[in-house]
């Protein structure tokens, strides 16, 4: 099953479902086999690109693959998720390394994966970042938003009053916190409330006209 990222997500790079060649760009600082792309068998038998590196009996291994720079929008903080396997060194070799690194770089978001001498295989790379939806509470409609840099930080954003209703505080925007799970919170004392002669048709809505007899 391919992987969805929790919460509302825009994507910058996925390569599952992908049937073309990825032409990743790879680089090697030793005389060594370096990256090679490969198909290989997926869900439902269907065929999926995948990048290979596997160098057990070399002392010097510093292979590198490249992602393509994508522009990272308008993300204040950007994932990436990973599906890879990796071979268990065991009897495999006296230099063999269970371990391979990501590293990432730049505005424009581009990751590399080095490896020094394991036996991996990079499945799956999906490059995303998640945003607060745009979502109307307490009579308060609040704009779609990057989620904050830094993980449990919040986002302070100024919403806006649904037809037919104003500010609880007078002269005080209503405002909403985008939080890092993609979820609103709205503060206690604050939101907005329907005006004089309307009345909550629902949490959202407020409607004109009179209350019973």
């Amino acid at each position: 099953m391919a992987y969805k990222p929790p919460y509302f997500s825009v994507e910058i790079l996925s390569t599952s479902g992908e049937k073309n060649e990825l032409k990743w760009e790879v680089r090697t600082f030793y005389d060594t086999e370096t990256w090679s792309e490969e198909t290989y068998s997926g869900v439902s038998n269907s065929n999926e690109r995948a990048y290979v590196s596997c160098n057990l009996d070399e002392q010097f291994v510093d292979n590198w693959l490249f992602t393509p720079l994508r522009d990272s929008g308008r993300a204040n903080r950007v994932h990436i998720y990973t599906n890879y396997s990796l071979r268990d060194c065991g009897k495999a070799g006296k230099y063999c390394r269970r371990l391979h690194t990501v590293v990432v770089n730049g505005s424009n978001v581009r990751f590399a994966f080095r490896d020094t001498g394991s036996c991996v295989s990079i499945l799956a790379v999906k490059i995303y970042y998640e945003l607060c939806a745009e979502e109307t509470l307490g009579f308060t409609t609040f704009p779609e938003t990057s989620t904050s840099a830094k993980v449990f930080d919040t986002v302070d954003v100024k919403g806006r009053c649904v037809d037919h209703a104003e500010p609880v505080r007078e002269g005080v925007p209503p405002m909403g916190m985008c939080r890092a799970d993609g979820q609103w919170k709205t503060p206690v004392d604050g939101g907005c409330q329907c005006k004089a002669g309307y009345f909550p048709e629902s949490r959202n809505r407020c409607q004109g006209g009179f209350l019973g007899a």
